[in-house]
């Protein structure tokens, strides 16, 4: 067989072994791939057989949604993570297609689960909407109530629970990207209802060196996880859904195995070499010597598969055959290195690179052909490993810590760092740019004086709001980090709605802060009419109707910050034949729409932040008793609170719109959407505000009290010691009115005997 072989002969090589090598080490407890189903929906009144799946207690998918698919595609975990377990029967995978958030859930046998477990799934999101994973609530519904789950949500990795991630979740993009696939490994250890459960999470690991050699978890929760009494898993829900589309992510290959073998049970027991060192795509590889590197190559022979007599490493083999590629760019073929005898468990090869290379690499295992000596390279008996590969250390600067985005108050200094290695002494020069990329020509400006590996910007000002970048010279050549930006806080937008700031066409921005007017033109070609305002001044707001309906502008107020708030008085008028529509940038009720504020229902008396069908807090009830309510929206870290009067009046998880078509859509005032012109606010609104930041609930309680002039409790004392005030009622403040009341049962006693109350 000829030495030499291109690198897709070898990636076939290597999952034609997988296949053959990679194997279960024993039986799942429960196991759900799909493939004994039938494509399309997944209960048995969409015809699919019965007892499908291993472990169920039940012969179907149990909960009453069409919207969960099976679908004809297999999902593959990536090389890297040294997962080998291979499905059989028809390639399928469930997907959730529907505008609604929905899952599938079937009860476990879960007799067998109750020690710790070991879970692995397979899950692939095609875009950052996606929400991917599983959940272990025990309750037959087809609602998404996100209680216990562990998912993917685009490429953050969500636990739920009290002790779990939060509702922004981890940010897991470096070990998966959105459209890749992703292995989930989970170890939960239920509490037997004398402890709290604890939960590890990892994402992609290198399953190859076991149990034990797994890393830093993602996740860890080994304290209270927050699921409640919960002493084994008995039912198993699929999440595989978008929150503003109709096509979810996909899940595949859920293993849940508890016992001595349960780890090997759901990732399966690789044969071939594993454990590169290199790992496979590090960067930087090497020790410099003179104008070349120094390299040593490190591996671990294949596991012996024997489960009744488990060797360190597979006794039969007896060779290792390294394949390398030249390391000159755009060269993956693959060429026999060296023929290496097995010495042990862990084996290496020393040898001299190039700098600048990027090399491919693998190792062949030779079998034992029955005489006691090695299979020759390329025998199809041998076990080939996965296609490695690596780069060797730059010539040029190393970027080793991008510079990270900020985001300050105007006046505040602002800092933004970058740090190399180099093989040489090092020059910086720093550049501002307005499209978030380098090097794009006439937007990109040298900033005089830049010249050290950090930016200060002192006194930062609207002007300075851009992205931001560096390039590193040095004797070799030229590196250029990436793009960060800089934002500075600030009231975005405000329109007073008064008939001062009417030009006859538009309602005028009258922010003080930004550089930039954002008028909002008007729909209608009629006059406004104008009413008293929040604040009394007459002609102060306008009667909202579809004539006064107007359009800000496509700009987005978040793009440096990710945070809004949202905030205008209104006069309601009641309920109408429509979900009215308050402010919003947004398209459509489903699609192109970063956020907008919008009746729940047609009789509701509350608002709510939505986006694609996603709810956020509700604010309200409101009141249609002709007087004006204060209503503000913040949103920062993926969650959102609303205000009604300055109080909170909710909070949950929102994460606003970030595709192109949601970052396009214009800013609507009276109504929530493009194209939704009928669905208008019942109502006058006053003072508009849009901010790029969240807003702290103190700074909400002042803009309703600079034009209301009431005080209000956003911080209540302790109930038990707040007991009354001027009026004989609580006032959100303990002082003398309150000792009062507590003095007037000082002397109160109820012991028997009496005496011993004077004693």
């Amino acid at each position: 067989m000829n030495k030499k072989h291109t690198k897709k002969c070898f990636l076939f090589c290597a999952v034609l072994c997988l296949v053959l090598s990679g194997t279960l080490y024993g039986q799942a407890d429960v196991i759900a791939t799909f493939n004994d189903m039938t494509t399309g929906g997944m209960r048995e009144n969409d015809g699919q057989p019965a007892g499908t799946g291993v472990g169920f207690s039940t012969d179907y998918w149990q909960a009453n949604t069409s919207h969960c698919k099976v679908r004809e595609d297999n999902l593959a975990a990536p090389s890297s993570t040294g997962y080998s377990i291979v499905q059989t029967g028809t390639a399928q995978c469930v997907q959730v297609q529907s505008i609604h958030q929905r899952r599938q859930y079937r009860e476990l046998i879960h007799e067998n689960l109750v020690g710790s477990c070991w879970i692995s799934f397979l899950a692939k999101n095609t875009k950052s909407t996606n929400v991917t994973g599983i959940d272990f609530d025990e309750y037959v519904s087809y609602w998404v109530n996100k209680d216990r789950e562990i998912s993917l949500r685009g490429t953050n990795l969500y636990v739920q629970g009290s002790g779990g991630t939060g509702s922004g979740g981890i940010d897991v993009s470096s070990k998966y990207a959105i459209g890749e696939t992703a292995l989930v490994l989970c170890k939960f250890m239920p509490n037997a209802y004398s402890s709290p459960a604890h939960l590890q999470v990892w994402v992609n690991p290198n399953t190859a060196n076991g149990p034990d050699g797994l890393g830093t978890p993602d996740f860890e929760q080994l304290s209270d996880l927050g699921w409640g009494e919960m002493d084994r898993l008995k039912g198993l829900g699929l999440l595989a859904y978008d929150t503003d589309d109709h096509w979810g992510g996909l899940i595949d290959a859920v293993y849940i195995s508890q016992g001595d073998d349960a780890f090997y049970d759901v990732v399966g027991v690789n044969l071939n070499a594993y454990s590169p060192s290199p790992e496979s795509g590090e960067e930087g590889v090497g020790v410099k010597n003179n104008g070349n590197v120094d390299v040593t190559l490190e591996w671990k022979t294949g596991r012996d598969d024997s489960t009744s007599d488990p060797q360190p490493y597979n006794p039969d083999i007896k060779k290792h055959y390294l394949y390398m590629s030249s390391g000159v760019e755009g060269d993956t073929d693959l060429e026999l290195k060296a023929s290496l005898d097995v010495t042990g468990l862990n084996e290496s090869y020393s040898t001299t690179l190039n700098l600048d290379g990027k090399y491919y690499w693998l190792i062949e295992e030779g079998l034992d052909d029955g005489t006691g000596s090695a299979n020759p390279p390329g025998d199809p008996n041998n076990y080939v490993s996965a296609v490695w590969e690596f780069e060797t250390l730059k010539s040029v600067p190393v970027v080793t810590a991008q510079p990270e985005d900020v985001f300050v108050g105007i006046g505040d200094t602002a800092e933004l760092s970058v740090s190399v290695s180099t093989m040489s002494s090092e020059s910086y020069q720093w550049y501002k740019s307005l499209d978030d990329a380098v090097d794009t020509g006439e937007d990109d400006s040298l900033i005089a004086g830049a010249d050290s590996n950090t930016l200060t910007v002192y006194s930062a000002a609207v002007e300075d709001e851009a992205y931001y970048y560096c390039e590193i010279t040095n004797s070799s050549g030229t590196t250029v980090s990436d793009t960060a930006s800089l934002g500075v806080k600030r009231l975005m937008a405000k329109y007073s709605m008064d008939q001062a700031d009417y030009d006859g066409s538009s309602y005028l921005d009258s922010s003080p802060e930004d550089g930039t007017a954002h008028d909002a033109q008007l729909v209608g070609e009629v006059d406004v009419q104008f009413v008293t305002g929040a604040d009394g001044t007459p002609n102060g707001a306008v009667k909202i109707d579809p004539n006064s309906v107007a359009n800000a502008g496509t700009w987005n107020p978040s793009e440096f910050s990710n945070e809004l708030t949202a905030a205008f008085w209104v006069e309601w008028d009641g309920v109408s034949d429509v979900r009215q529509g308050y402010l919003g940038k947004s398209v459509d009720l489903n699609a192109g729409n970063m956020w907008f504020i919008r009746g729940q229902y047609v009789s509701s008396t509350s608002m709510k932040l939505m986006r694609n069908g996603s709810y956020g807090p509700a604010a309200g009830p409101l009141t249609d008793d002709n007087q004006w309510q204060f209503v503000a929206f913040t949103v920062s870290d993926n969650n959102a609170n609303c205000y009604v009067n300055g109080i909170n009046s909710g909070t949950s998880d929102f994460t606003l719109g970030s595709d192109p078509e949601d970052l396009a859509a214009p800013i609507w005032i009276g109504r929530f959407s493009e194209l939704s012109p009928e669905r208008i606010a019942n109502a006058s609104m006053d003072d508009v505000r849009i901010y790029n930041y969240a807003l702290s609930p103190e700074e909400i309680a002042q803009l309703y009290y600079d034009v209301s002039g009431e005080p209000i409790c956003i911080d209540p004392p302790d109930p038990a010691y707040d007991l009354s005030g001027p009026e004989g009622m609580p006032d959100c403040k303990v002082d003398m009115y309150d000792f009062v009341q507590i003095a007037k049962k000082w002397f109160e006693c109820g012991l028997y005997p009496a005496s011993l109350c004077f004693e």
